[in-house]
């Protein structure tokens, strides 16, 4: 029997250094010879990021991820940190096994459809605050990925209660609170993370 080929794909938020640290963390706590990393870098830097669309973004990760799957790796995690994982819940999820969204900086809205429509092809640089762009309840009902969302209970930037209905709104979620974890994350946090998520993979 061909044993299956696992595949982490990091979608970082707007600090490239946070993805390289939430990889980091999470190779020193799951077996590397049952998971492979692909961290997306394609904002590394942040002046082209500011360039960059809501849409070119997430059609490059569909490619990725489409790629990954091609070299034969039938379980995919999306794994994504505030900004990234606000671009993988408002994007095409059904190219992930599962989704992981740590502090997803995108606004939970029972309109429909949210401002990530309006959004999606405007240069990041002219949209005034990422945490502003809102995704619609109606959105929400047709991602049918299975979705863990872990929040920090002391995040002033994207408050808790926001990834609380995201969560509720979805077909299958799972909601992880943070006892004292804040937007920005220390080493610590991190690991902690790390720890909490090589409990479900």
């Amino acid at each position: 029997m061909t044993e299956s080929k696992n595949a982490i794909f990091v979608i970082p938020g707007t600090s490239f250094e946070g993805g390289e640290m939430l990889q980091n963390a999470l190779k020193a706590k799951l077996d590397q010879a049952r998971y492979d990393f692909f961290l997306f870098d394609l904002w590394e830097k942040k002046g082209r990021l500011e360039r960059l669309t809501i849409r070119e973004i997430q059609e490059s990760i569909e490619i990725t991820a489409l790629h990954i799957r091609e070299k034969g790796y039938d379980h995919i995690i999306g794994l994504g940190k505030s900004f990234g994982a606000g671009v993988l819940l408002s994007g095409n999820t059904d190219v992930f096994s599962e989704l992981f969204l740590i502090s997803p900086a995108i606004a939970f809205s029972n309109a429909a459809p949210g401002s990530i429509t309006q959004f999606r092809s405007v240069p990041l640089g002219k949209i005034p605050s990422i945490m502003d762009i809102t995704i619609g309840k109606t959105e929400l009902g047709k991602v049918s990925t299975q979705i863990t969302i872990i929040h920090g209970d002391e995040d002033r930037k994207m408050p808790i209660d926001n990834s609380i209905n995201l969560c509720n709104s979805l077909a299958n979620c799972s909601f992880v609170p943070v006892p004292n974890m804040e937007h920005s994350l220390s080493t610590d946090d991190y690991s902690e993370i790390a720890k909490l998520i090589s409990r479900h993979v």
